[in-house]
């Protein structure tokens, strides 16, 4: 006879009780007595119980409320809790058998971080909360709230394997823990360990059952008894019975596998399902089982049977697991599975850009970067190979973003060359020396932002800009200086960022004041000839990843201080509509067209310079040469001077190559090439220009 202490060590149950020599008046009294006593003593709260984390936990519980159809294998949903980490997982269990309303589920999910060992708690949720994304919220406040309450169960080690029974009442436990005590103190029969429950449940004789009827558990005890029965009859089918279910339920596992080999994955889960409630003991494709039931987004029930045969190293069956983890948002546990496969040879670029992904969400950028950096090194999948690089350039663009959120002030300062083959751009009829030279361009702008947030943006701008002309002999050139524009200006865009019509928009609103200096009288320095009050709207909507729609509306008045008059009097309002399409080639979003459309309309004092326009261009936007981003333009422009005296016409084309590269986080380079050309039906006013440009840009943000 085995010692009451060693089975109570294999054989724990949830809750303790007193004494219940009332529901045991049949019994021999010195057995009773000693049962009794050995349940008074011994019995434990289940939050004490210490329970291995680590290994597979096989649960098993009766539920006819679950057993929907007598035809089909019905499911149902267990709650079990971590009292240490207060996290909740959920366990679908399944219908051992057509009508048996017996239902079988296994787990294993490390709960613990550094001990195996953690306590559970068990719970049968309201099954309408399956498919609930927000199931967990609602029922932990049904549990702290006391509505749903805790099941007793026994817990017991059989070989090396876990088990847990639920019941519905304490009573139910109690007596199946009486009968087992019994059963081993009368040595009237030998217990074996599978069979523990069918054989505690199928004695417990008519008084039990009168008293336990009087705690309204009777219908339970029944359902118990006819589990049991159950299985005494399928313990007795034939093994040629036996036989041809395993033969049945192979068959279908190899059509499952064939499903899955060809991504049907959903065909495939019910072919699996089927062939396990046949054969449950076939474990053979439970790396495959939990694939199938990734790909089809149940990734809980996934992780458990990826994580249920681990008897051979499988680095694919590794890879899964971690992607489990990382879809249930279980971040630490995601990245320590994905560190273990980063060196493997070929599933290490992947698993190390899932690292990056992590790092990304949980806003460590350096690492991130520092991952996706390796994946570029080892990778030799181009499209992974071009996540990674969007993802260091998302990273650039959010580092910045944080940088200008800390820093209110911005300071820019620019320093370029050009030459200019027509500075004065006039027909070179019209004056007799040489029209080309080179001019150096410089200025700053300085911003000031106060408000800078992931929706709204405010800013004030002050800037300033000059030319400093000479001929192409670098001498200096008092006709090519007289014309050098001194720009001063300040602006303060406020822009908003939102949706319009369900799509993600951007719109601004910034006022501006400008004005030009020239010494177009040629003596002495250069005075204000034209200010410029305005304001521009623009907004702009994304339609997709690869559309873009923008928008503008300029709305100016210019005031003159030359001394033209009449006719010729340059004060004017200015009305000008701008629209761009941007439509992006590629996935990645670097390669594009650009068209842009313009209407204008400037109502001049003078008549001679009123005039409307219209414009087109045509842009592709392309990386190319030197790591750089090239643009390629071309455009025309029609003016019309409908009231002027001479009935003038301007047709401008322009051809434009830029490109433009980042040398480090403050500095940038632009240069390149423009051509216009001026068609007028004026001949003073035709000429051609060629520019060359090149530009250095400086940025720092304090």
């Amino acid at each position: 006879m085995k010692p009451i202490s060693l089975l109570l060590s294999i054989l724990i149950f949830q809750m303790a009780v007193t004494s219940s020599a009332q529901n045991a008046t049949k019994l021999n009294k010195s057995e009773n007595k000693a049962v009794n006593e050995t349940v008074n003593k011994k019995f434990v709260d289940a939050r004490s119980i210490r329970i291995n984390l680590k290994k597979s936990i096989i649960i098993d519980y009766s539920s006819p409320s679950w057993n929907k159809s007598p035809d089909k294998i019905d499911f149902g949903l267990l709650i079990m809790k971590d009292i240490h980490s207060d996290q909740l997982i959920s366990v679908e269990m399944q219908e051992t058998s057509t009508d048996s309303s017996v239902f079988f589920g296994k787990y294993q999910i490390d709960l613990s971080k550094n001990d195996s060992q953690g306590t559970l708690e068990m719970y049968i949720p309201p099954q309408n909360l399956n498919a609930d994304t927000q199931r967990f919220v609602k029922i932990n406040k049904l549990i702290k709230d006391n509505i749903l309450l805790r099941k007793p169960y026994f817990y017991r080690i059989e070989g090396e394997k876990q088990k847990i029974t639920l019941y519905d009442s304490k009573l139910q436990a109690l007596e199946a823990y009486r009968y087992f005590l019994r059963a081993d103190t009368s040595s009237k029969m030998s217990l074996q360990n599978q069979a523990l429950e069918t054989k505690a449940m199928a004695q417990v004789d008519k008084l039990t059952l009168q008293n336990m009827a009087q705690a309204q558990d009777e219908a339970k005890l029944d359902l118990i008894k006819q589990k049991q029965e159950r299985e005494k009859e399928q313990a007795l089918l034939s093994q040629k019975l036996i036989a041809e279910n395993k033969a049945k339920a192979a068959s279908l596992a190899k059509l499952a596998l064939e499903k899955y080999n060809k991504q049907n994955f959903q065909e495939a889960l019910n072919l699996f399902d089927q062939s396990m409630a046949l054969d449950p003991s076939n474990i053979s494709f439970y790396f495959q089982y939990g694939v199938t039931l990734f790909k089809l987004d149940r990734f809980e029930k996934a992780l458990t049977y990826l994580q249920l045969d681990r008897a051979s190293e499988n680095k694919e069956q590794d890879y899964f697991i971690a992607l489990s983890y990382l879809k249930l948002d279980q971040k630490d546990k995601a990245k320590e599975n994905f560190t273990k496969l980063a060196q493997d040879k070929s599933l290490g670029p992947i698993a190390t850009f899932y690292l990056g992904i992590i790092d990304m969400s949980q806003e460590n950028f350096e690492s991130a970067k520092n991952h996706f950096q390796i994946v570029l090194d080892t990778s030799t999948d181009n499209q992974l190979d071009q996540q990674a690089e969007n993802y260091i350039e998302q990273i650039a663009n959010i580092l910045k973003y944080k940088e200008l959120q800390k820093n209110r002030w911005t300071l820019t300062g620019n320093i370029g060359a050009q030459y200019d083959s027509n500075i004065l751009t006039v027909s070179p009829d019209v004056v007799s020396t040489d029209l080309s030279g080179f001019r150096t361009t410089y200025g700053f702008n300085l911003e000031y932002r106060p408000i800078y947030t992931e929706k709204s943006e405010f800013a004030i701008n002050l800037m300033y800009s000059d030319i400093y002309s000479t001929t192409s002999s670098l001498q200096p050139s008092s006709q090519f200086q007289n014309i050098d524009p001194l720009t001063t200006g300040v602006t303060a865009p406020f822009k908003r960022r939102g949706k319009l019509f369900d799509l993600p928009s951007q719109w601004g609103v910034t006022p501006y004041f400008k004005t030009i200096q020239m010494n177009a009288d040629g003596i002495d320095t250069r005075e204000a000839i034209l200010q410029s009050t305005g304001v521009t709207l623009d907004t702009t909507l994304v339609q997709s990843d690869k559309v873009l729609h923008s928008t503008g509306l300029d709305l100016r008045q210019d005031n003159s201080f030359s001394s033209s008059s009449g006719d010729n009097d340059q004060d004017a309002s200015y009305l000008g509509l701008t629209y761009a399409l941007t439509q992006f080639t590629d996935d990645n979003q670097k390669e594009a067209w650009i068209k842009e459309a313009s209407l204008g309309l400037n109502s001049a004092t003078g008549k001679n310079l009123r005039y409307y326009l219209a414009g087109f261009n045509l842009g592709y936007l392309v990386p190319g040469y030197w790591d750089a981003l090239w643009v390629a333009k071309v455009g025309v422009t029609h003016k019309n001077y409908s009231e002027s005296t001479l009935g003038r016409q301007d047709n401008l084309l322009s051809l434009n190559l830029i490109s433009q590269k980042k040398l480090s986080n403050t500095l940038q380079f632009s240069g390149g090439l423009i051509f216009n050309s001026s068609l007028s039906n004026i001949d003073s006013y035709k000429y051609n220009q060629f520019v060359i440009l090149s530009q250095l840009i400086w940025q720092k943000a304090f």
